[in-house]
C-alpha cells in the first residue's frame, strides 16, 4: 500500500508520498483545484493508496475531491498527533512525513478522530 501524508492549506497541499515499506517516493507542493489533485492520485491508478490529512476548514472539499481517486481517506487531529503538535521544527513538509506514518499504523474511516501519540519517537 502507498501512503499520502497531506498537509492541507487553502491555495494547495504538501504531499509526501511513502512506499509499502516507508521509503519516501516523492514530496512536495499541489494545487488544491480539482484536477491537478485528481491528476496526482490518479498516478499511483490501479495501487492501494492511503491517505492522511490534517484536520482543518478545507477538508470537506478535500475530500470530495480525492476519496473516489483512494483507497481510504483518513483525518488526523494534528493536535492529538504528538509527533506533530509536539514538533521542534514545524512546517509542510515535516507534517506531511509524520501524516502517513501515522495512517500506515492506525487505519480509520474518515468520520473518525486519528489519535496516533505512540509513534511520536523521544
Amino acid at each position: 500500500m502507498i501512503h499520502v501524508g497531506v498537509d492541507l492549506h487553502q491555495r494547495f497541499c504538501y504531499m509526501t508520498v511513502l512506499e509499502a515499506r516507508g521509503k519516501t517516493m516523492q514530496a512536495g507542493p499541489v494545487a488544491n483545484e480539482k484536477l491537478a489533485l485528481r491528476r496526482y492520485f490518479r498516478q499511483f491508478q490501479g495501487q492501494a493508496v492511503q491517505v492522511a490529512v490534517e484536520a482543518c476548514g478545507f477538508w470537506p472539499a478535500f475530500r470530495e475531491v480525492v476519496e473516489p481517486e483512494v483507497k481510504r481517506l483518513v483525518l488526523v487531529h494534528p493536535q492529538r498527533v504528538k509527533a506533530i503538535a509536539s514538533a521542534k521544527l514545524k512546517n509542510d513538509r515535516v507534517d506531511s512525513e509524520t501524516l502517513p506514518t501515522c495512517s500506515a499504523a492506525i487505519i480509520r474511516t474518515p468520520t473518525e478522530s486519528v489519535s496516533c501519540t505512540h509513534l511520536a519517537k523521544g
